[in-house]
């Protein structure tokens, strides 16, 4: 398989998901199974809009062994979370890649999650985000 048919962008992509109600919404990307992932390589695209004042929106990587029960993955030092965007009143949305952690290639599944804070959520349209992901396929043995 040559290299460029390694790579693969914008999977699994989910729909704009609306956030609705007092924080904290979350709005998870779908789960990916790690086993064709080559290590080092796993990135999330992500979308994010907040336009209720105050609201904002966060973004994190989780892992799970059994794709059912997930935990937060962070990287050695353990940052805290930082805000993607932060409402004002006026649509403010921001395009952003994160790369995944290491810690993910040691896990069978891995997903990016969006997790709203302070504000109430006016939904799709107003206040939302979507997720899909990157990642270069491991080389055939």
């Amino acid at each position: 398989m040559s290299f460029n048919a390694r790579i693969k962008n914008t999977q699994q992509a989910l729909g704009v998901t609306g956030f609705t109600g007092a924080a904290p919404q979350t709005a998870s990307g779908n789960t990916v199974l790690m086993v064709p992932i080559q290590p080092g390589t796993l990135s999330a695209n992500v979308y994010a809009k907040a336009t209720t004042n105050t609201l904002t929106i966060t973004g994190k990587w989780q892992v799970s062994d059994d794709g059912t029960t997930f935990r937060d993955a962070y990287i050695a030092n353990r940052p805290a979370n930082v805000t993607i965007v932060a409402g004002t009143g006026a649509a403010v949305s921001d395009n952003i890649c994160v790369a995944a952690p290491d810690c993910v290639y040691s896990k069978r599944y891995a997903r990016f999650v969006l997790t709203t804070g302070v504000g109430v959520g006016g939904g799709a349209g107003t206040d939302e985000g979507n997720i899909s992901y990157n990642w270069m396929a491991a080389p055939l043995v």
